[in-house]
């Protein structure tokens, strides 16, 4: 019984260890990828406009949605939304992402979202616009504010934030 419950122990550590160490792979390689995109071909985009990058097993779809602009009507942030396909193996793995860029399109923020839906749509005075279904099942708009600064969590609906 002693040695049952020391192996049973010892599996448990290395499946926390393991679950650790895949964890950690998977979000810094989200954030890594999310840096090595080309931002300048967006300043080349239209609001609303997108634009497919492929090479090799992965495919990105980046949608400009707009700026955010201060209170005296500067571009503080550009936001795109990507939508990568990964292939791994047999399967192919989708990655939903919000991405804050600088004035000049420089890299500044990464949001992993859970499901492509939770992108948002557009931006209307200053806000993300999120279209979610609630428990009755009807469509609901949800707006979240963006300010001067870069949030620390971004909401797709009022009970659900990365």
């Amino acid at each position: 019984m002693l040695r049952r419950k020391k192996v049973n122990k010892l599996n448990s550590i290395i499946g926390v260890k393991s679950y650790i160490f895949f964890f950690m792979i998977f979000n810094f390689t989200g954030i890594v990828v999310s840096q090595e995109i080309d931002y300048g071909k967006i300043s080349e985009l239209e609001v609303g406009e997108s634009i497919t990058l492929k090479n090799d097993d992965r495919k990105d779809k980046l949608k400009y949605l707009g700026s955010i602009l201060d209170d005296r009507g500067t571009t503080k942030f550009h936001i795109v939304t990507v939508f990568s396909t990964v292939q791994a193996s047999r399967t192919v793995h989708g990655h939903s992402q919000v991405i804050f860029l600088g004035k000049d399109y420089q890299f500044l923020e990464n949001y992993e979202l859970g499901l492509p839906e939770e992108l948002p749509k557009r931006i209307e005075n200053n806000a993300l616009v999120f279209e979610f279904n609630n428990s009755k099942g009807e469509s609901i708009e949800f707006k979240f504010i963006v300010g001067e600064d870069i949030p620390k969590l971004l909401c797709v609906s009022p009970n659900d934030c990365y």
